[in-house]
C-alpha cells in the first residue's frame, strides 16, 4: 500500500485521497481554523479528534495549530 502503485490504480486512489483531503479541510474549518490553516492541517497527520478535544477544553486556535502540526 505504498504511494508508488501501478498507474491504473493511481487515479482511483488519488480521487479517494482528494475527497478525504477536502473533507478534512471542511472539518478543520468548522472547528475555526482559517482558510490557510485548514489545508495545512488536512494534509498533515493532525488528528481531528485531538483538535476537537484541544479546542473544547479551552485551547486557543493558535496553540492548537502548533500542537497539531
Amino acid at each position: 500500500m505504498g504511494d508508488g502503485g501501478a498507474l491504473g490504480g493511481q487515479g482511483l486512489r488519488s480521487s479517494s485521497d482528494h475527497e478525504r483531503f477536502l473533507w478534512r479541510i471542511d472539518r478543520f474549518k468548522e472547528l475555526g481554523f482559517s482558510e490557510a490553516e485548514a489545508p495545512q492541517l488536512a494534509e498533515s497527520d493532525a488528528d481531528l479528534g485531538q483538535a476537537r478535544h484541544l479546542l473544547a477544553t479551552g485551547c486557543s486556535l493558535t496553540l492548537a495549530l502548533q500542537i497539531l502540526l
